[in-house]
C-alpha cells in the first residue's frame, strides 16, 4: 500500500453510495470521474471502485501523486495537489501547430526530442508538472524515462481559463528554479507568444512576439516559428 493512503482518504464505496448510481456508469469507460466533490476510480490492486477524497491545504509527495489514477486531471505544485481544467479546442489546436512545427524541424535537426501534453515531468520529489509541449536536448536524453527526469531544456504553456496564475508565477519561478532555458508562454485571447530565457534561475521575459512575428529560439538551434502560422 502506498503512501498516499496516508494522506488521501480512500474509503471502499459504500453499499448507500452504490445504490445511489451504477460506478461503471459514472466512470463510461474512463480511469477516473468526479463525484459530489471526491474522485472515483477503480483501483486494479484492490478491484474496487474507491474514493480519493483530496483535502486542501495537505502536502503531498510524488509517490502520492503516482498512484492516482492514469489521466487524473492533477499537477503537483509544492506539494500541493493542483487541478488542471480540459483544455479547450483552440487550446489543444495551438498546441499542435507548435508541436508538429518544432516536430518537423528535429526530422531534419538531430537535436533532440519533442513531447506535447499530458506527460510528466518530476522536477523533484514536490513538484511534477505536465507542460503543454516540452524538447529534451539529444546531450540531455538521459532524463527520458517513463516521465521526465528532471527539467526540459525548453518549455510551451498555453494560457486558458484557470491556469493563468498557474502558468504565469507558480510555473514560470518552478522552471527557473529547476533549470529550464527557454520557456514560452502563449496567449490565445490576444494571439501573441512571451518569451522568457533563464539567467541564474529565474524567467526573465525577454520580448512578446505578435501575430505578425517570428521567434528565434535559443534552446533549439536554427529553429524559428512563424507566429502567423500558429493562431
Amino acid at each position: 500500500m502506498t503512501e498516499l493512503y496516508k494522506y488521501l482518504k480512500y474509503v471502499s464505496m459504500s453499499v448507500e453510495l452504490l445504490r445511489s448510481f451504477h460506478p461503471e456508469e459514472l466512470l463510461k469507460g474512463r480511469n477516473w470521474a468526479f463525484f459530489e466533490g471526491n474522485l472515483i476510480f477503480f483501483d486494479e490492486a484492490s478491484q474496487q471502485y474507491m474514493i480519493a477524497e483530496i483535502q486542501e491545504g495537505n502536502r503531498y509527495s510524488f509517490e502520492d501523486y503516482m498512484s492516482l489514477p492514469e489521466g487524473a486531471p492533477f499537477q503537483l505544485i509544492e506539494g500541493e495537489l493542483t487541478f488542471m481544467a480540459a483544455p479547450d479546442f483552440k487550446h489543444q489546436e495551438i498546441s499542435g501547430n507548435i508541436y508538429f512545427a518544432i516536430k518537423a524541424y528535429l526530422q531534419n535537426h538531430n537535436l533532440g526530442k519533442v513531447a506535447y501534453s499530458p506527460v510528466d515531468v518530476k522536477l523533484d520529489e514536490k513538484n511534477v508538472v505536465q507542460p503543454d509541449i516540452i524538447f529534451v536536448s539529444i546531450k540531455r536524453s538521459s532524463i527520458i524515462d517513463r516521465y521526465i527526469k528532471g527539467a526540459p531544456d525548453f518549455v510551451v504553456e498555453i494560457l486558458s481559463k484557470g491556469n493563468v496564475a498557474t502558468d504565469r508565477k507558480k510555473k514560470r519561478k518552478l522552471y527557473g528554479n529547476f533549470g529550464v532555458l527557454e520557456y514560452w508562454i502563449v496567449n490565445p485571447m490576444l494571439e501573441n507568444i512571451e518569451i522568457y530565457h533563464n539567467h541564474m534561475g529565474i524567467m526573465f521575459k525577454t520580448e512578446t512576439v505578435g501575430k505578425t512575428g517570428r521567434i528565434q529560439s535559443k534552446a533549439i538551434e536554427g529553429f524559428s516559428l512563424d507566429v502567423s502560422k500558429i493562431f
